[in-house]
């Protein structure tokens, strides 16, 4: 494996840190003109093709076998469809920001499948410490929706919070086999079958929603597709390839400052003295955790 130099792999954190900080926020911009799983299943069949487009003209070949199609479904479905369609959908009834700090527990279920379905992943004393602060955060998030009369709030919440755990499993799943495909093809072929089933899914609940095909919704799209999802996917496959995992994962905590930010800039929101608080455990956690990782590596 070729060496990458430290400063590529900074440029390459710092590349998903803001592209994915302010995906959040686009997504919300672009849930005005489009239904939610519309938007979510366009915007993976556009990158998917993009990205086996670059597979073709790079390789001058595409090679799918039947183990590879398996795998991608599994992540495309986990991945592409359940933990994307609920992002979508939850930031109809809550913020931006609150939504990206919900996922930033991705980290923590991460340590969890990986202890159960990986070798040499174990969970440690204070990794399972950092989850238990991670998670009453998130138990602090809720309990002001909990009661109130805010029922789509509420629902917008429970939705956010199978995001990060249907993304972690795919993760552990995409560790597991990442060597055994190429990254490109695996990658482009999760998101045509994430796409295609989320598309099914638009047409069973909301095909009569109405779109709006406009500048905003046209170019959230587009920059959701290319950038969101083609180029920050194709950098996060590089990385996991030239280097730990654990670098890969700054992204986690490091996204959504940006996210919480743009989203009180821009379209005014905010967190709640509570949600502050809990947004403040949750990250909290993640860090907590990915420390003890990051000197578990060091030490090796």
């Amino acid at each position: 494996m070729t060496e990458v130099s430290r400063n590529r792999k900074i440029l390459g954190i710092l590349a998903m840190s803001l592209i994915w900080g302010t995906t959040w926020l686009v997504i919300k911009i672009g849930l005005e003109g489009m239904p939610p799983f519309l938007g979510v299943s366009i915007r993976f069949l556009l990158a998917g093709t993009i990205l086996l487009l670059i597979s073709v003209i790079k390789n001058r070949e595409l090679s799918i076998s039947i183990e590879l199609l398996k795998i991608s479904a599994l992540i495309g479905i986990l991945l592409f469809t359940v933990s994307y369609s609920a992002i979508y959908w939850a930031e109809q009834y809550i913020s931006s920001g609150l939504a990206s700090v919900l996922f930033a527990t991705m980290p923590l279920f991460v340590a969890l499948f990986a202890g159960i379905f990986l070798k040499n992943e174990n969970l440690s004393p204070l990794r399972l410490l950092g989850m238990i602060i991670g998670i009453s955060g998130i138990i602090l998030i809720f309990l002001e929706s909990i009661g109130s009369d805010e029922g789509l709030s509420s629902k917008g919440l429970i939705v956010m919070t199978l995001s990060p755990i249907s993304a972690a499993l795919s993760i552990v799943i995409t560790k597991k086999h990442i060597h055994s495909f190429n990254p490109l093809v695996l990658n482009g072929t999760s998101m045509l079958i994430g796409g295609f089933s989320t598309l099914l899914i638009h047409f069973y609940f909301s095909s009569s929603s109405p779109v709006v095909w406009d500048l905003t919704s046209v170019s959230a799209l587009l920059y959701l597709s290319i950038f969101g999802s083609a180029v920050a996917f194709g950098i996060y496959y590089w990385m996991l390839q030239h280097t730990q995992v654990i670098t890969v994962s700054l992204v986690a905590f490091i996204s959504p400052v940006i996210a919480v930010f743009l989203g009180a800039a821009l379209l005014s929101e905010s967190l709640s003295r509570l949600q502050l608080i809990g947004s403040v455990f949750v990250l909290g956690g993640v860090v907590l955790s990915e420390v003890v990782n990051y000197r578990k590596n060091q030490a090796l």
